[in-house]
């Protein structure tokens, strides 16, 4: 009977040991339907936590990445004239998602999303990337590690 019981226990630790990927684990994995739709650039998160705003050109409309359901995206500017469309500032025609991994759109928007719902998207870089054009008050590119999208109304 303990030998029984001792086979169970193992095979028990055996199954619970198989590993599942991260985004498994913390319930939930991305698709192009969950995110398609615009996005506004909110903030960017410094190595150090500081939390950057991003700061709109456009004192009236906001910067934006547009997911396309089927394939691609596009990242959407305005400057500070706020014309009636946008100036495409980057594409990026073939994205895909691995569980919760943002691939093939180079520097700008490939990472891990690790905070996703119905309102907001952030993006961990897992490196220092420059934040879009941000500049700090000695004019220097800012550098952040992470990226926050929020769903447009």
């Amino acid at each position: 009977m303990k030998k029984i019981i001792l086979i169970l226990a193992m095979m028990g630790m055996v199954f619970s040991s198989c590993s599942k990927s991260d985004s498994e684990v913390e319930g939930f994995t991305i698709t192009r339907a969950k995110v398609a739709g615009k996005w506004n650039i909110k903030e960017g998160i410094k190595l150090d936590g500081t939390k950057v705003p991003y700061r709109n050109y456009c004192t009236t409309k906001k910067d934006y990445v547009e997911f396309y359901r089927y394939n691609g995206l596009k990242f959407f500017v305005y400057n500070s004239s706020c014309p009636e469309m946008p100036i495409t500032d980057f594409t990026c025609n073939s994205y895909t998602f691995n569980y919760n991994v943002l691939l093939y759109c180079g520097d700008v928007l490939n990472g891990t999303v690790s905070k996703f719902d119905d309102t907001i998207m952030q993006i961990d870089y897992g490196e220092e990337r420059f934040f879009f054009y941000e500049r700090d008050e000695n004019n220097h590119n800012i550098k952040v590690v992470s990226i926050v999208l929020e769903r447009q109304e």
